[in-house]
């Protein structure tokens, strides 16, 4: 689902890896952050705009363990435990 959204943003396919940085990697700069960000919350069922971790995001794999972290706080999962990340990046 990441690499549909990504593909969605940037105008091509590209195979999404976990250590793939955010930005040097992917360029995804400030305007395409937001666009990716609105993508995953409408993709994922959850509300990242206004989640100060999304200030940390670098990589790949810091998007969809946040994902999956708010999946789960949302769900009202017990301490607020993960679960595993989107199996498709």
């Amino acid at each position: 689902a990441l690499e549909q959204i990504y593909a969605q943003i940037k105008g091509r396919r590209r195979r999404l890896w976990p250590h793939d940085r955010l930005a040097d990697d992917l360029g995804i700069d400030s305007v395409s952050g937001l666009e990716l960000m609105v993508a995953a919350e409408d993709e994922f069922g959850v509300e990242l705009f206004d989640d100060p971790r999304v200030r940390r995001l670098t990589t790949v794999a810091d998007l969809a363990t946040l994902i999956a972290r708010c999946q789960a706080d949302q769900a009202g999962s017990p301490n607020g435990v993960a679960q595993p990340a989107p199996a498709r990046w």
